[in-house]
Formats: C-alpha cells, sequence, structure tokens
C-alpha cells in the first residue's frame, strides 16, 4: 500500500509540474496575446486618425469643386448675357450732344473688345 500511496504521490506531482509548466507557457502566451492585441489597437486608432483626416480633405475638395462648377455656371450664364446684349445692339449715328458728352470712338471700341473678350 505504501509503494501505491508513493506511486500515487508521484504521479500527482509530475501532473502538478506538468500543469505547472503548461500555465506557464498558456501565460506567455497570453501575454504576448495581449501585447499583439494593444499594438493592433493602436494601429487602429492611427488608422482612425487618418481616415478622418482623408475624410475632411475630401468634404473640402467635394465643396471646393462645387465652388468652382458654380463659378462656371455662373461664366457660362454671364457670357450668354453678355452674347445676347451684344446681337440687340443696334449701332446709329451719334447726335451733335452724344459727340460732345460720350466718349470717343477708340474707347468705346476697347470697351466692347474688353467685353467680348472670352473668359
Amino acid at each position: 500500500m505504501t509503494i501505491l500511496k508513493g506511486g500515487l504521490l508521484l504521479a500527482g506531482a509530475c501532473l502538478c509540474a506538468f500543469l505547472y509548466w503548461r500555465m506557464s507557457a498558456l501565460n506567455g502566451e497570453k501575454a504576448l496575446l495581449e501585447a499583439e492585441l494593444e499594438q493592433a489597437r493602436l494601429e487602429c486608432q492611427a488608422w482612425k486618425v487618418t481616415a478622418e483626416a482623408y475624410r475632411t480633405e475630401l468634404a473640402a475638395q467635394a465643396d471646393n469643386a462645387a465652388r468652382c462648377l458654380a463659378r462656371e455656371a455662373q461664366a457660362s450664364r454671364d457670357a450668354a448675357e453678355r452674347k445676347n446684349i451684344l446681337k440687340q445692339a443696334k449701332p446709329r449715328a451719334r447726335t451733335a450732344q452724344e459727340k460732345m458728352e460720350v466718349v470717343d470712338e477708340e474707347t468705346r471700341s476697347r470697351a466692347v473688345e474688353r467685353l467680348n473678350r472670352p473668359l
């Protein structure tokens, strides 16, 4: 019976040693996984900051593009309006009073050329 008790005690000690070794190994793996998890969290935060920066830049670019399109549309409307005004203009002889009070023909021609110039 003493041998049996000694054998059981030895088996129990071996089992405890094995379980202690396995627990140490698992604790090491746990520590490694926790370090990897923390690294992943840091990377996630960095990517969130990067994404927010891109999102902000994208919103600014979209706003800029919308303003450019609005300016282009306004420029097209302005050009069409000028073209329509000049199309409806009818030349006539200036009166004597207009010749005294209105700018000379060269200045008028330069002004008309400027208005007709494309944007």
